[in-house]
């Protein structure tokens, strides 16, 4: 991945980006989907389609509940309020029509047939009397009734009103009582049954008994195994997070559709951060992506909280520009957890958190690094960090948090670091991609290319370490990664392994094979360094970027002294045989190592002639300025800002080297007799 410039940029290229139609990105969308179709089926599989609960069905286990949850209990809320309603019986309420009713029956009395509306037990006992005996206690009946009508108040206790009437009644205790039994049959109570009435008051007295809230202590049993799973019981469960039996149709939808509006986001950051991204590069992001759900995944069916996303976030933050392992970790992370929270709440949370606290601590802990220790230490700290926000998190949740479970976190941080920095070489070798660690590995000078530059062409090599000094600091002054200018730099002059005597740093004094050549043989042997180069470059399976060190250091750069001199002998060779074939450099990187060989080659060459710290200061600034005039920079997209910085950078790095401190500015620089000549001097780019 690298970062580029785009002449005649649209002014919306995010937009524009969304219009278009990759086939190889789309493809790579699909196989991303399906991975995560494949890890939500395999997960259900073997996990909760054996060993979850069923609504309505013997809980298959006994469940405990791992964390504090206030839940309602509907059945015990429900017998309350039940039991409530049913001590309301019924509602009464007043017959208006009642007293006219009751006149009219009291009127009755007087006539023959007065006694039919009674009951049989009544007219029974009415028939039985004698005439006299029986219209004297249907008058008595009358009269008391009327009496009592007058009064307003007359239907709150009926009867108490009867009897205080009948008492007062100058007639023996027998007949008394035949008046009260005809007097409680006209008066029957003056209400009704308001069934309406009756279910509102039912109603209204069962929504005031309150819920019943029951918590849940971790240890609690939620159900036995072999107990039937009622609604209630499935709330608790789904509360603590234990996953159901049946298929997660919901949240498989929703993790396939933010799977796919995910996966645009990376491309659409890398337009607007001008960062191409291959087809390689996309292979390898899906497949990091792939794994580190994988094991996401395989954890969590392992009942484990370890952490798990700490490779992927590793292996992206060392193999990614930062900013772009930083988005895609947020993402990834998040989605990761979905996968492996089987749809607890708690879980999700926790991990989705923890998470991204662990790619904000990798976007500010992963910023270069010099051993393998450091990429160790780095993978600890962004896993620390991870451990102390899981365990934040687990305590505001109210899941457990002991001894236990913070040895489980430290573990996991230091297994997960060795392991993700022990399986980088791998990544590195399968992906083609340059980790720090393979940076290291090929800037070490135990590398077989270099031993052999080391032993074949000592002034070449020379050459490169100061090259890869030059580079690297001002790399670190533009905030690049300075191991990739170092290795590229350490690899950019392989080609004259070659044919190491045709240049001039390893020539003896006073020596030039050249004077004996053809200016065109010449060129054309110093040309070739860069094919040379590319050649051993694959044999020995140098990374692709390292490559592009190889083939854009000199740019299209042409070597004017030997074309002049050929045209001084009279030859007609076209100027183009006596330039570079390209490409120009199409990163910062590359034009830095172009910059910095040109550089060092130009204060090299000039041996004794650079009289004092000003001249360096002017060659130094000749050179870079050079370059930019004959449009060698013009596919790299430095400020001035940047320009500026990096001539500074090369003048310091050179006056340290070369000659001592000089805070005169006027005494000559010292510099080694022997490095005189140099053919770099000769590939000067411009016109006659």
């Amino acid at each position: 991945m690298k970062l580029t410039t785009k002449k005649g940029k649209d002014r919306f290229p995010t937009l524009r980006r969304l219009g278009e139609f990759n086939l190889d990105y789309w493809i790579l969308r699909g196989i991303l989907v399906s991975v995560v179709l494949a890890l939500v089926l395999l997960s259900w599989w073997l996990g909760e389609s054996r060993q979850g609960y069923r609504l309505g069905e013997p809980s298959p286990r006994t469940y405990v509940a791992i964390m504090n949850t206030n839940y309602l209990d509907e059945e015990s809320t429900g017998l309350l309020r039940r039991h409530a309603a049913d001590n309301i019986v019924a509602v009464m309420t007043k017959d208006s029509h009642a007293e006219v009713r009751i006149r009219d029956r009291l009127e009755q009395l007087k006539r023959r047939n007065g006694i039919e509306g009674f009951s049989v037990t009544l007219r029974e006992m009415l028939s039985a009397m004698t005439p006299a005996r029986r219209a004297r206690m249907l008058q008595l009946a009358q009269e008391l009734g009327l009496s009592i009508l007058e009064e307003k108040n007359w239907g709150k206790d009926i009867q108490k009103s009867l009897w205080d009437g009948i008492m007062r009644l100058p007639i023996p205790r027998p007949e008394q009582n035949a008046v009260f039994q005809i007097l409680e049959e006209i008066f029957q109570e003056p209400v009704k049954i308001d069934d309406e009435a009756t279910e509102k008051l039912k109603l209204e007295s069962s929504s005031k008994v309150e819920p019943v809230i029951r918590v849940l202590y971790p240890g609690d049993v939620i159900v036995g195994r072999g107990e039937v799973v009622t609604p209630q019981k499935l709330r608790a469960l789904e509360a603590q997070g234990y996953p159901k039996g049946d298929l997660p149709y919901r949240s498989l939808l929703f993790i396939l559709l933010a799977v796919f509006s995910w996966s645009l986001w990376p491309s659409l950051y890398a337009t607007r951060r001008e960062i191409t991204i291959s087809h390689r590069d996309l292979v390898y992001i899906v497949c990091l992506l792939s794994g580190g759900w994988t094991i996401q995944v395989a954890s969590s069916l392992l009942k484990a909280d370890t952490l798990a996303f700490l490779p992927l976030l590793g292996w992206l933050n060392l193999t990614l520009p930062v900013g772009l392992a930083f988005h895609i970790a947020l993402g990834g992370v998040v989605i990761g957890a979905m996968l492996s929270s089987s749809g607890s709440m708690a879980q999700l949370v926790l991990w989705s958190l923890s998470g991204i606290t662990a790619s904000i601590a990798g976007y500010l802990v992963f910023r270069g690094s010099s051993t393998r220790l450091d990429l160790w230490k780095q993978q600890c700290i962004m896993g620390l960090s991870a451990a102390a926000s899981a365990t934040a998190i687990r305590w505001w949740l109210g899941l457990p948090v002991d001894g236990q479970v913070v040895g489980i976190y430290l573990l996991a941080v230091i297994a997960w670091g060795t392991f993700t920095v022990a399986l980088l070489p791998m990544l590195d070798t399968m992906f083609d991609i340059l980790s720090p660690l393979r940076l290291m590995d090929l800037s070490h000078p135990s590398n077989p290319l270099l031993k052999r530059l080391q032993m074949e062409a000592p002034g070449t090599y020379h050459h490169t370490l100061m090259v890869g000094t030059l580079s690297e600091r001002a790399a670190d002054t533009l905030g690049l990664d300075s191991l990739l200018v170092k290795a590229g730099a350490y690899f950019h002059d392989i080609g004259k392994l070659k044919r190491p005597q045709f240049f001039a740093e390893n020539q003896a004094s006073g020596e030039n094979l050249h004077d004996e050549l053809n200016p065109s043989m010449s060129a054309l042997v110093i040309l070739s360094h860069v094919k040379d180069g590319l050649e051993l470059a694959r044999r020995y399976n140098l990374p692709t970027r390292i490559r592009h060190f190889i083939s854009e250091h000199h740019g299209t750069t042409c070597l004017t002294y030997f074309y002049r001199k050929s045209k001084a002998r009279g030859e007609d060779t076209p100027r183009d045989q006596f330039c570079y074939p390209g490409p120009k450099p199409s990163s910062k990187e590359t034009a830095l190592v172009m910059l910095a060989d040109s550089v060092e080659a130009a204060v090299r060459a000039a041996g004794g002639s650079i009289r004092g710290v000003l001249e360096l200061r002017e060659t130094v600034e000749g050179v870079v300025e050079s370059k930019m005039l004959d449009g060698q920079l013009e596919r790299v997209d430095f400020t001035l800002k940047d320009l500026t910085l990096i001539k500074e950078s090369f003048f310091q790095s050179l006056r340290s080297i070369y000659h001592k401190r000089d805070n005169t500015g006027t005494k000559s620089i010292s510099v080694d007799a022997d490095i005189e000549g140099g053919s770099e001097t000769d590939e000067i780019s411009g016109s006659d």
